[in-house]
């Protein structure tokens, strides 16, 4: 095969994966998700008595999380968005802005990236650790409106190494939350 032929076959690939892309952004203008106040089908749950089994089953707190996170791990979550951003002092800002020192950083506040979405600019605020956490959670539930492509993170040990990660990438990185000591949490 020679080198004319590579490349009609790559551009039609790249063609497709466009048209696609530009298909889903459009229905997604077009065809907006309702939201809804209240679940189509409801369940009731039989709710047991203690405040130790309530903190139980949320987990431990973002704060405990971040304690125990693992920068490796965060690392490799980080894979899912090398694409869109860089996250070294003074890269370039790719699809997305660069991360460096996202960590207490106002919102919209990469001057040199001028793509930020209306929604984003509008929200104000800065980029806490909580905020971060909702964000990789699901994006969209956080800043309704947003251009950022991005499905989210289910798993909260995995956002909080990708937060740890992305805390390492800072001349002076912010503090921890501070873990609620187990009195103070009322169990």
């Amino acid at each position: 095969m020679d080198s004319f032929e590579f490349n009609k076959i790559s551009a039609a690939v790249i063609s497709g994966v466009l048209l696609i892309m530009v298909l889903s952004i459009g229905a997604e203008v077009i065809y907006p998700e309702p939201k809804s106040e209240k679940l189509a089908y409801s369940v009731e749950i039989q709710e047991e008595s203690g405040a130790g089994n309530a903190a139980a089953a949320q987990g431990p707190s973002l704060a405990e999380l971040l304690v125990a996170a693992n920068v490796d791990k965060g690392a490799t979550e980080f894979k899912k968005c090398v694409a869109c951003h860089s996250v070294g002092k003074g890269e370039a800002n790719k699809l997305g802005p660069n991360l460096y020192d996202i960590v207490g950083r106002d919102l919209a506040a990469v001057d040199s990236f001028g793509s930020y979405s209306g929604a984003i600019k509008e929200k104000g605020g800065a980029w806490t650790y909580e905020m971060l956490d909702a964000w990789l959670k699901n994006p969209k539930s956080v800043i309704s409106g947003t251009s950022m492509a991005f499905g989210g993170i289910r798993k909260a040990d995995k956002r909080a190494n990708l937060i740890a990660y992305l805390r390492t990438f800072s001349d002076a990185p912010k503090a921890l939350p501070e873990v609620m000591a187990k009195e103070e949490a009322g169990e």
